[in-house]
């Protein structure tokens, strides 16, 4: 059921394709970015304590 408020968006296959790779290659870059400060903060973490223990 379409209300006065609901908006009817007509996409033909090519634009849902492109579309849909957009999305899922956004997706994948948010993955690699928070993939990617885990490892950097994995490294701090490791520093912090080879200074711990190098100063012991």
């Amino acid at each position: 059921m379409i209300s006065s408020k609901d908006e009817v968006i007509k996409i033909k296959s090519g634009g849902l394709r492109r579309h849909m790779l957009e999305v899922v290659t956004f997706y994948v870059w948010l993955i690699l970015c928070d993939v990617e400060s885990y490892k950097d903060s994995r490294c701090q973490q490791d520093q912090v304590k080879m200074m711990i223990v190098e100063s012991a």
